[in-house]
């Protein structure tokens, strides 16, 4: 496979109407493939065959190492925010739970019968003083 330092065109060329051929053509002046076409499973079978002979060195593997922990570490502290975020959502809710218990309706219910009997009360005595009764 030529080296090439300059971009490629892709391209395809079609032998049939339904079928179709990819290639790269180098469209650089002076380059030694220029105007040349390469086919593109060339193309992608050295560079898969350069990802393969490629090992990453101790300091990169040290460095990528930090990062994943950086962020585990930063994922780790938003899940303890959201649990207890979470929690505290928990107890809000338990009290307004509790505010509309049963018991606290009829606790509700007593209060507002109790209210309306001194009003029904004091509008009886009024109506007892006043020229024109008020008819229940």
């Amino acid at each position: 496979m030529p080296k090439i330092k300059a971009k490629l065109l892709q391209l395809f060329g079609h032998a049939a109407p339904a079928k179709s051929y990819p290639y790269y053509l180098c469209d650089t002046k002076g380059c030694n493939s220029y105007c040349k076409s390469i086919r593109r499973a060339d193309i992608e079978e050295g560079f898969e065959s350069l990802l393969r002979n490629m090992t990453p060195s101790r300091s990169l593997l040290s460095v990528a190492r930090k990062m994943f922990a950086d962020l585990w570490d930063d994922r780790l502290v938003r899940a303890e925010a959201d649990e207890q975020d979470l929690k505290s959502a928990s107890v809000k809710s338990s009290a307004r739970v509790t505010r509309c218990s049963p018991e606290s309706w009829r606790q509700r219910a007593f209060l507002s019968s109790r209210h309306m009997r001194k009003k029904i009360g004091a509008l009886s005595a009024y109506s007892k003083t006043t020229r024109h009764p008020v008819h229940a």
